[in-house]
């Protein structure tokens, strides 16, 4: 057994074969200091993500698979994003074989009818407006960025 001593707090460390366990005595401490005290969950100790660096993913059974989980997590937050906002979304995507994906919170037609009625978007975004607003510098061996700043294909 350890005594651990701090700012006039005693604490008994005991150790076993089955791991360790904390006891503090009666009426030592509060509930906030004990619950920072518990041991470290598996959330806890877990590795963090990885950044990513954000380029076309060469091997094409890595893009598919990528692609597949990116849309449904893009449809994910479309759908919380209706719901929490209470707005409408239309989402199209064309995937690189030129099939259609798509997500409507409502009737894609009547969304789509509505977006016809608007001269101008109150917003408008390009992937350049997105990476000029992120601050980070995405580099791609065959991607240029063009006089504009649009990116281009090499």
């Amino acid at each position: 057994m350890d005594v651990l001593r701090g700012s006039g707090l005693y604490l008994f460390l005991h150790r076993g074969r089955d791991g360790a366990s904390l006891d503090v005595p009666w009426g030592s401490s509060s509930p906030k200091l004990l619950a920072r005290l518990q041991a470290p969950t598996e959330k806890d100790t877990a590795m963090g993500r990885k950044k990513i660096q954000i380029t076309r993913i060469m091997d094409e059974r890595n893009r598919q698979v990528t692609f597949t989980k990116r849309k449904f997590g893009l449809m994910k937050k479309a759908y919380e994003l209706s719901v929490l906002c209470d707005c409408e979304i239309a989402l199209i995507i064309f995937n690189s074989s030129n099939k259609l994906f798509q997500y409507a919170s409502t009737d894609m037609d009547k969304v789509l009818l509505k977006y016809t009625e608007y001269n101008e978007p109150h917003e408008s975004r390009t992937n350049s407006d997105i990476v000029e607003s992120c601050g980070r510098v995405f580099w791609h061996p065959h991607v240029v960025t063009s006089p504009s700043g649009a990116l281009q294909a090499e």
